[in-house]
Parts: C-alpha cells; sequence; structure tokens
C-alpha cells in the first residue's frame, strides 16, 4: 500500500465514525444521569459542528449515537433485567457453556428475563450439556461489577428444575463435541507439558495449565497466543481453502461465508472471536464487490456491526485488546516498518524483515499496553520478542492441526507434538527472566499508557508534523512510567483479596513480599493466586496460612512455594505430612494461627454466621440463603452462591477489591 492509500484509509466513512461510536459507548456506560448530561452535551457539540466543520459532522454523529446508544441499552434493556434481583422466575434457559469443578457444574445461559434475552450462570450437580433447554425456578441476582451492563449478567440460585429437553441436533453441541475429541486426541497423542500447552494455542483452553505454565507464558508475553484470534482464522481459512481448492474469487468468498461461521461456533462466540470472524469474512467478500481488502476498514466496520446491536461488547476486555491489537500491528506496527525500511534500505533483507517484525509486534504491544494494564497489573517487555520468534512455530502447529482435523490422519500428531514442545521450552526459557514483567498496580499507570500510545500513533501515522514531538511524548510517558513503576515496588503496602467462588485468599503485600490467609480448602485457587503474585511483582513469600487447605488441594500450593521462595506454611497435619515430602526448604508448622496483622489491621478467617470471629477484616466461607451474622468489622465473603449480605459486606467472588493499608481506617 502506497502512502497515497494507507492515508487515505482514514477518509472512509467507518474509519471516520466507528472511534467516536465506541467512544460514546464508554462515556455513556458508567451511569444514567451523567449519560443524559453528556446527551446535551454532544447534541450542542452536533450543532456546533454542523455549522462551522462540516468534515467533522459525521464523527460527531457517531458520537452523539455512541451515546444514545449506550443510554437507551441502559434505560431498556439492563435497567428491568436488573431490577429482577432478589425474585423468583420460572426461565427457559439455554446451555451455552459448561465448567465442571469436583462434585458441580457451572452453567454459563441464554434466557430472557422480562422478555429480554440475557446472559444467566447458576450451579447445578445434574448432568447437562450444551444445547440443553432447561425450564426451573431460579432465584436471581444481579451480576458483579460497577456496570449495568455487567450487572445485568444474573447469577440464579437453582430451586427446582421442571423440565430438561434436549433437541436431538443442536449445531452447537455438535460442533462442541467435535472440538472437545479434537482436543483431548491432541493433547493425549502429544502428552507432557506439549499436550497441555496444545490446548490453550489451538483451542484456547487453559483450564489445565499449570501455575508455572501460566506464570511464564504471562512473563514471556504470550498469553494472547491462548486466545483464539484473528492470526487463529487466517490461518485456518487458508488452509481449508487450500484443501478445498477454491482458487476463484467467489468460490473463496461462498466458502469464507460457509466455513467462518462455523469456525466462530467452533471456538466459542467470544467478543474477540466474533470480532476475528467478522473481519476476516468482510476481507474475504471484499473482491466480490471490487473492493480491496483494507485491514482498518474491515476493523473499523466489524466494531460498527457488533456495536450497534449490542453496545456492552464494548465493555468487554477481550474485545477491547482485540481490536487495540491489530491496530497496532495493520496500521500503527505497518506505518513504523515502511519508516523503518526507508532509514534502514542499506542492512540486508533478513535484518531488516527480523527488526520489522519486532517493530510491528512492539506497536502492538504498546496499543495494547493500557487495557493489559487495567486488567492484568502490568505487561512483558518481552512481548515484542517472544511473539516474533512464536508465530512460526504457532503458525506451523495450527496448519498440521487444522490437517489432522480435516484428514483425521494420526500420523499428523507426531509433528504436531515437536512443533507443540518447542514452543514449550521456548515459553519455559523466556519465562525464567521474571524481571521482564513489570508490575504497574498503581493509579495514574494505564493513562500514562495510553498516552504513550497514542503519541506514538500520532508520530507514525503524521510524521511530517509529529513524528519529533511525538516520539518525544511516548519515550517520556514511558520513562515515567517505568520510574513510578520503580517506586510503587519498593513502597507497596496493600491488600488483595482473591475467591475462587468457594475458596479465597487475602494476599498482603510489603514491597515484594508477601503473606497469604487462605480461606477454604483452596482447591481451584492456585491459578488466580499466581496471577494474584505477579500482577504485584512479589518475588517471595514470609507466610502462607492455610489451616483449612485439603490434602488434595496440596498440589497446588506446592507449585507456588516452587516458584515463590516461601519461609513457613502453616496447615492442618494431613496437608503437613503431603507437604513436607515436595518441600524440602520450607518451615512446614501445624500450629493454627488465629489471626494475621498487617499494619496494624487484624485479618482472620471464619464460616459463614460465625459472630466470635472479631477481626478488622474476616473472610468467611460457606453461604446461606438468608443474611448472614458476623463479628468483624469488615465482613468479606468468598462464596459464589452467597447472595445476600450484611450491610457493609462485600462479595468478592470475580470481583477486583483492593485494601491500601497506608490509608486504611476501618
Amino acid at each position: 500500500m502506497n502512502k497515497h492509500n494507507e492515508l487515505s484509509s482514514f477518509k472512509l466513512m467507518p474509519v471516520k465514525t466507528a472511534p467516536f461510536f465506541a467512544v460514546g459507548i464508554l462515556l455513556c456506560s458508567q451511569d444514567t444521569l451523567f449519560a443524559a448530561i453528556m446527551l446535551a452535551v454532544s447534541a450542542v457539540l452536533i450543532a456546533i459542528v454542523g455549522a462551522f466543520a462540516k468534515k467533522l459532522f459525521p464523527s460527531a454523529l457517531a458520537l452523539f449515537l455512541g451515546m444514545a446508544c449506550m443510554t437507551a441499552y441502559g434505560v431498556f434493556v439492563c435497567e428491568p433485567v436488573i431490577s429482577s434481583h432478589g425474585t423468583t422466575q420460572t426461565l427457559v434457559c439455554t446451555v451455552n457453556e459448561i465448567q465442571d469443578f469436583s462434585g458441580y457444574s457451572l452453567y454459563k445461559c441464554s434466557t430472557h428475563i422480562s422478555s429480554i434475552g440475557t446472559k444467566l450462570t447458576f450451579y447445578d450437580s445434574g448432568e447437562h450439556n450444551i444445547g440443553d433447554i432447561i425450564t426451573a425456578d431460579i432465584m436471581l441476582s444481579k451480576g458483579s461489577g460497577d456496570l449495568p451492563a455487567e450487572r445485568m449478567k444474573m447469577h440464579g440460585t437453582l430451586k427446582n428444575i421442571r423440565s430438561t429437553v434436549r433437541p436431538d441436533f443442536s449445531l452447537a453441541r455438535t460442533l462442541n463435541d467435535w472440538r472437545k475429541t479434537l482436543e483431548i486426541k491432541i493433547s493425549k497423542g502429544i502428552g507432557g507439558n506439549g499436550g497441555i500447552l496444545s490446548e490453550g494455542m489451538l483451542f484456547g483452553d487453559t483450564s489445565h495449565f499449570s501455575s508455572e505454565l501460566r506464570r511464564s507464558a504471562k512473563i514471556s508475553g504470550v498469553m494472547h497466543f491462548t486466545a483464539v484470534s484473528g492470526m487463529h482464522f487466517v490461518i485456518i481459512m487458508s488452509v481449508l481453502l487450500e484443501l478445498l481448492g477454491a482458487k476463484h474469487a467467489w468460490l473463496r468468498a461462498g466458502a469464507a461465508a460457509a466455513c467462518i461461521p462455523l469456525a466462530v461456533m467452533f471456538f466459542g462466540c467470544d467478543a474477540s472471536v466474533l470480532r476475528a470472524g467478522i473481519m476476516m469474512l468482510l476481507c474475504s467478500i471484499g473482491p466480490l464487490f471490487c473492493r480491496k481488502a483494507d485491514s482498518l476498514n474491515s476493523l473499523c466496520m466489524a466494531v460498527l456491526l457488533m456495536t450497534a446491536f449490542s453496545p456492552q461488547v464494548m465493555l468487554d476486555i477481550g474485545f477491547q485488546m482485540s481490536v487495540m491489537g491489530v491496530f497496532g500491528v495493520s496500521v500503527v506496527g505497518n506505518r513504523c516498518v515502511r519508516l523503518l525500511n526507508s532509514a534502514l534500505r542499506k542492512l540486508p533483507a533478513v535484518i531488516k524483515s527480523f527488526i520489522g517484525a519486532i517493530a510491528s509486534s512492539a506497536c502492538a504491544v504498546i496499543c495494547i499496553a493500557p487495557i493489559s494494564i487495567s486488567a492484568f497489573g502490568g505487561i512483558s517487555l518481552l512481548g515484542a520478542l517472544s511473539t516474533v520468534v512464536l508465530s512460526p512455530v504457532f503458525a506451523a502447529a495450527l496448519t498440521v492441526a487444522v490437517c489432522f482435523a480435516v484428514t483425521g490422519l494420526g500420523i499428523l500428531i507426531a509433528p504436531l507434538g515437536v512443533l507443540m514442545n518447542v514452543a514449550y521450552y521456548i515459553i519455559a526459557f523466556l519465562g525464567q527472566f521474571t524481571g521482564a514483567w513489570l508490575s504497574m498496580d498503581f493509579n495514574y499507570a494505564p493513562v500514562i499508557a495510553w498516552l504513550c500510545a497514542t503519541a506514538l500513533t500520532a508520530a507514525l501515522l503524521i510524521p511530517r508534523k509529529l513524528l519529533s514531538v511525538g516520539t518525544f511524548t511516548a519515550a517520556a510517558a514511558a520513562i515515567l512510567n517505568l520510574t513510578l513503576c520503580f517506586f510503587t515496588a519498593n513502597d507497596r503496602k496493600m491488600i488483595d483479596f482473591i475467591s475462587d467462588g468457594s475458596s479465597g485468599a487475602a494476599v498482603i503485600c510489603n514491597r515484594s513480599e508477601a503473606t497469604i490467609l487462605i480461606c477454604g480448602d483452596g482447591a481451584r485457587l492456585g491459578n488466580k493466586l499466581s496471577d494474584c503474585l505477579l500482577s504485584h511483582g512479589i518475588q517471595s513469600i514470609e507466610l502462607i496460612a492455610a489451616y483449612d487447605l485439603s490434602a488434595a488441594s496440596c498440589e497446588s500450593l506446592a507449585e507456588i512455594c516452587a516458584l515463590y521462595p516461601t519461609d513457613t506454611i502453616s496447615v492442618s497435619k494431613p496437608a503437613a505430612t503431603v507437604l513436607s515430602a515436595a518441600l524440602h526448604d520450607t518451615e512446614i508448622t501445624t500450629e493454627k494461627i488465629a489471626h494475621i496483622n498487617a499494619n496494624g489491621v487484624t485479618i482472620a478467617c471464619a464460616k459463614t454466621n460465625d459472630t466470635e470471629c472479631t477481626a478488622d477484616i474476616v473472610l468467611y466461607s460457606g453461604y446461606k440463603q438468608t443474611v448472614p451474622k458476623h463479628g468483624g468489622i469488615l465482613p468479606l465473603y468468598i462464596s459464589s452462591r452467597q447472595e445476600l449480605l450484611p450491610r457493609g459486606g462485600v462479595n468478592i467472588y470475580d470481583t477486583d477489591f483492593e485494601i491500601d493499608l497506608e490509608n486504611y481506617y476501618g
């Protein structure tokens, strides 16, 4: 693409309107009153722009329409559903996704509440399958989060199942069964760590990742390979179209139109998957209408199509990262590569290609950084390098996997196993450089990261006017974030609370050292605990108090202790026996610790409805169907089933809850 065509993409109507439409949605996603004020302001803005700057009118109108769309969605869709909180209704639910736990399962369903389609999750010990239609009496509670679009994702307590109907045929269930079969065949055929990694990289399933593998993937900056993205679609469609022999444009477009919807259902209809599917479809059918495929235009069209009908999609973290990642590579990265090729024209082509690939990947990392910092508490300095190194291996592995899925030839498992093991060793090697992960858990880190990304984008897209000032601003923002990151690490005194729905933990951070109090058996807490420690830059653990830890849960705790040098662990006698055999450099005691003192604040564990525990902060395990009594000043509940809370109580399940010890007064 020459310079003229590259800049002319910004004159296309989807490109001029989609960003402003998205910003309008985000501005009005918080509060109805604020949304009304912003609508009034934007109406005045449209009138002014229409009168004095007609070229900007489409963008101003898109901003207004985005605000209006999100406001209408909040008033007419979110509020009626949220108002059903606390009621018991007979609902017809279609099972879309299942997460299996020990003794019960979490079912994610689609249903209608007050004649409005919404999502509903509930637990049940029965055996239901994807596609099943369940009619049941369910007590509803609003979802966690501050935004109306988050609160309307309802949780339910199953009271009575009236009927369960399993359709004779369900396309979603058939594709899901095929996916699970392929996943098991490939994973077991490869075996070991390579097999586990294949589940994440090929199918987006990281449920079996160990704490060590998750930590290595985050440090090396390759977690995006474990989320189905546009790269998956490009490779899959390229292989399928070649296998189908679709040489002509109309054949390729027809094959793409047929295969892409099936691929979306195969991988699951997440927002990022839908975005990738729509972009791929637009690029495939464009030539039929004599339209050249343009990444930026297709990206903006996908954003408009998805957010116009479902504005809450714009709030999805995966969707935001997907959009910014594509923008970083295809727009900012391409422009950066063009400038570098011009400056490095005397270098050999191979070296220029490698530098260009690193630069393009770095642009994507910078564009994604604000969202990554907000969602995960930091970024990896190895993200650009690891992406370039791992991409050829990933592309080859996914190509072989698609061929295996189509042909069923078992001989393909061997080369696939080699590729996945190579990928595992690359991730494990890069994961040793723990200093590459920058913990940015301070307030203004995302804002500074946005400044850096915006300045870099402006510098590269308008180099004649803004190259110097934009590059300087981006560099200054990056240095500022790094400086604040260093000072925060040396002055960190806070408590982060996490929960898996049945167990919870208080992670007390003091600079780079942590003290951990685990409430419950900790059966599925390992990955969340590992993620929490990494996001806060923890290097060692002074104490782990987990007296209720079951012997079966010791494996995940031993993994944590292997990653982070641990001084002392307080557990029950059965758990101590198991841990003693696995941990030789850690002191293991069976003395029960009643509470932990953190900067003068006492923290303890108790069973729900216990009034005898009077610590400042009490983690309560278990649940009651009525409002529980409590003895602590701040009662925190870790059960996903605890819907009714006392005044001042907080359920930390699926909710970010932190306390700054320097400014905590109870």
